[in-house]
Formats: C-alpha cells, sequence, structure tokens
C-alpha cells in the first residue's frame, strides 16, 4: 500500500490546477466521454520558452588521433585488423537533457483520470530536465557523468500543545518522517536545521553509486568488424558528489527518516509505520535515493500510478496515460516491477536496463563523430 518515491510532486515546477481550471476540464470531460480532453490554459512552460540551459555535443567534435582499424570506410569495407582506436580527453563540462515526460491528467491504472477532491489534477512533467557534468578520461578509458548535490541537514518535529514533543525513548526530541504526500490533517510540525557536517552521511555518496551502476556498462564502437572481440571498450560510470557549499546541479534537504521522497526531500532511512509495534521501521530495501539521484540525471520514472513523471510517448491526445497501447522496445517503460525507477525500486536490487544508459551515449557519439554501442 505505499506509495512510489518521486510522484507528482516530486518535479520541481509540479503544480496543481486552480479550482475553477480544474472543475472546466471535469465538466468537459462529463460532457464529452471519449474526446481530447482540454489542456489547461497555464500550462508548463516548454524548454524553448525556458531558454536552452547548457548543453554539449553541438560543437565541433574533438579530433580522433587516429582511425579504427578495421572499421567499414566508404565504399568497400576495409581489412579487419585490430581495433585501434584513440579517443582524446574530453573536458568535464554541464550538460543538461530533457526527461522526456510530458504534462498529463492523473491516471488510475484503468487509463481514466483520477480526481483529486473532485477534480481533475493535472501534473506538470514537461519541462522537467536533469544537469551534471560529463567527461571523457582516455587514461582509464572512462566516460563519468557527475551530479553535484547540495546537502542542507534538516530533521521535523512534532509540536504538541505549542512544546516540541519528545521521544520517551530517548529523552530527544521526536523525529517525524519526511512524507512528500503531506502531513496528517490536525499534525504541527516544525522543520530545523541539523548540526554538523556530512562526515555522518559518508555511506550516503556509496549507496547512490552503488545502485546506479549495478549494470556495470561499457561501450564499444558500434561498426567495429571484431564485435564483442572489439577492444575499443569505453567504460559508463556515473558519480554523485555531495556538498554543502560551492557549485550544485541540484540542493536537496536531507532528513533523518523519509516514507516518501521525492527530488527535492530525501531521507537517510526508509521507513513505514508499523501498526504492531507503534512506530515507523525501516523498509527492507533502501533504493529512494538511488530512485530520486536518477532523476537529477535525467531518468524519467517508470510507474504512472500516484502521478509519477511518466515518459511522454506513453501520454494521449486526451492527455492521460495509455494503458493500451504496447511498451516501448528498448526504452523507457509505463509500468515495470523489476527497474529503478519503476516499483523494482521495492526489490532488493533493482535492474538498470541498459536504454538508461542511451543519454550519455548519445553525447559521447556526438563529441566523437563515432556511433558507440552500450554493452552489459
Amino acid at each position: 500500500g505505499g506509495s512510489l518515491v518521486g510522484a507528482a510532486s516530486s518535479i520541481v515546477g509540479a503544480t496543481l490546477p486552480t479550482a475553477s481550471g480544474a472543475m472546466g476540464a471535469a465538466q468537459a470531460f462529463s460532457r464529452a466521454p471519449g474526446q481530447p480532453l482540454p489542456a489547461p490554459s497555464a500550462a508548463a512552460p516548454t524548454a524553448a520558452e525556458r531558454g536552452s540551459g547548457p548543453s554539449l555535443g553541438y560543437s565541433t567534435p574533438p579530433p580522433v588521433s587516429s582511425e579504427l582499424e578495421g572499421m567499414p570506410k566508404k565504399g568497400a569495407a576495409a581489412h579487419s585488423g585490430p581495433c585501434n582506436l584513440h579517443v582524446p580527453a574530453i573536458k568535464k563540462e554541464e550538460h543538461t537533457v530533457s526527461m522526456g515526460a510530458a504534462d498529463y491528467y492523473e491516471t488510475d491504472e484503468s487509463g481514466n483520470p483520477k480526481l483529486k477532491n473532485g477534480q481533475l489534477n493535472w501534473l506538470q512533467y514537461a519541462a522537467s530536465t536533469g544537469t551534471y557534468d560529463i567527461g571523457y578520461t582516455p587514461a582509464t578509458a572512462t566516460l563519468t557523468a557527475t551530479v553535484r548535490i547540495k546537502v542542507h541537514l534538516k530533521d521535523q518535529y512534532w509540536i504538541n500543545q505549542g512544546r516540541v514533543h519528545m521521544d520517551p525513548a530517548t529523552g530527544k526530541p521526536f523525529s517525524v518522517p519526511y512524507n512528500s504526500d503531506g502531513i496528517r490533517q490536525g499534525l504541527i510540525i516544525r522543520v530545523v536545521d541539523r548540526p554538523g557536517g556530512l562526515a555522518a552521511v559518508s555511506g550516503f555518496k556509496k549507496r547512490i553509486e552503488e545502485g546506479l551502476n549495478r549494470g556495470n556498462y561499457s561501450m564499444q564502437p558500434k561498426a567495429c568488424p571484431l564485435g564483442k572481440a572489439c577492444t575499443c571498450k569505453v567504460k559508463v560510470k556515473l558519480e554523485v558528489e555531495l556538498v554543502q557549499t560551492g557549485r550544485c546541479h541540484a540542493e536537496i534537504n536531507l532528513f533523518p527518516k523519509v516514507t516518501r521522497a521525492n527530488s527535492e526531500n530525501w531521507g537517510e532511512v526508509q521507513v513505514e509505520w508499523n501498526p504492531q509495534q507503534q512506530r515507523f521501521v525501516p523498509v527492507s530495501t533502501q533504493n529512494a535515493i538511488a530512485h530520486e539521484s536518477g532523476h537529477l540525471f535525467g531518468w524519467p520514472d517508470e510507474y504512472f500510478v500516484d502521478g509519477g513523471a511518466v515518459f511522454g510517448k506513453y501520454i494521449n491526445s486526451r492527455h492521460l496515460v495509455d494503458v493500451t497501447m504496447a511498451q516501448l522496445d528498448d526504452s523507457w517503460q509505463r509500468t515495470t516491477e523489476t527497474n529503478l525507477m519503476g516499483r523494482g525500486m521495492y526489490t532488493q536490487k533493482p535492474e538498470i536496463p541498459k536504454y538508461y544508459m542511451y543519454g550519455f551515449r548519445d553525447w559521447f557519439n556526438e563529441k566523437t563523430g563515432i556511433d558507440w554501442e552500450v554493452l552489459k
């Protein structure tokens, strides 16, 4: 019964429609079932309207010091000798990619509008992007993409009768887990800064990177005649840097505990309420932070129930999720029980499909002028 991480509130700029706009859309839907639903007039701004962010891949590719020996040339293919490609270093630069999501009305499992407070719920994801540093190091033959995350250490306390509620078990203020779905009605919460540096969360970086790099992917030139025996392999590596000052690509509030995170509010430990023990207990899997980090690299959600930022090709002309179309092949899924960006987040070892790496591959293609393929 738990909600998936990173739903409607997980993307910056996701706002609800005004009461009048949503009611008008609801009336239009009831008047003409089966017809396209009108999008609210104040739709999310497009990437063009917001101005293009820093992007790579459109400049002149850096020179390659030698060719792929044995690669097909124009006309007849040349000899099939050993691969001898040398790609020079590509200095890390900031790169912004679209998440490929779309604005849509929240949709239930049957493909019908899911109402919120009796009205259609317009979710705005079209302008969602990921930004990171990316570069290539020939000494290790590694393509590295790095997200710099500025961390604000936070906690939140329950205010009971004007005072901070103390935990009888510890004698300290009772820490209320963060929940992106909101606080229970009538509960008063105070958000506070936590003292100290990032040493206390030093294991955080390792947990995230292990989840993101589980696929252990590499790339090789697509046209190499040696196939998988090609020696021109480039490793793909994803990193996160947790900082408290300086340049960053994203900022988060980090709470001690979380029941449901979003892109701006994370928890060191995922918890759920145990009615028998009458307390919050850790869940058996702890993959929310890797899932949310995936969004920072431009990965959309692979679920839509509860308002995920699903890939835009699954949105039909009625601005609803099309639950009848076949899921795409070798691309982002509408729903999945195994992948990190879907319900696989709740498994012990969520899968990282090959297509998660395609954005990094595309950047490398344009920088080198060579078509690369992703290998597991």
